[in-house]
């Protein structure tokens, strides 16, 4: 009998992507639409696939791992999208606005020279940016 192992690094990996690529659409649907998709079937679908085509790894254990490894990016994504709205509503949580992270001088080297107007900045920073001087 072949001792295929589970926990390789190439299921780890597999799994971390399709985390990562689960987050960012059901982040993307959660915002835009209000619903999530459930990831299992999808991870599922895609770790079989790079594991039996790409890889030529038939090994049940590594696309179990890869794909419940890739479902939790939907967790995590859901919880995010659920709850800091209605932080943010609930007035628990300070609006971005607020934060004052355009003052920080280790932030600002972000910002590119006029590509902020007064209409895309709250009034506070509107004002502020609208008197420093042109360089």
């Amino acid at each position: 009998m072949k001792n295929d192992g589970e926990f390789t690094f190439r299921a780890v990996l597999v799994g971390l992507v399709l985390s990562l690529a689960m987050a960012a659409a059901n982040m993307y649907l959660g915002l835009k639409v209000g619903i999530t998709i459930s990831a299992n079937i999808p991870c599922s679908v895609i770790a079989l696939i790079l594991f039996h085509t790409l890889m030529r790894a038939h090994s049940v254990a590594e696309v179990n791992l890869s794909q419940a490894t890739g479902s939790v990016g939907e967790g995590l994504a859901a919880g995010v999208i659920f709850v800091f709205p209605a932080l943010v509503l609930s007035e628990a949580f300070r609006p971005f606005a607020s934060w004052g992270l355009l003052n920080m001088p280790r932030l600002r080297w972000l910002c590119w020279p006029g590509a902020f107007s007064e209409s895309c900045l709250p009034d506070s920073f509107g004002a502020q940016w609208s008197q420093s001087p042109k360089s």
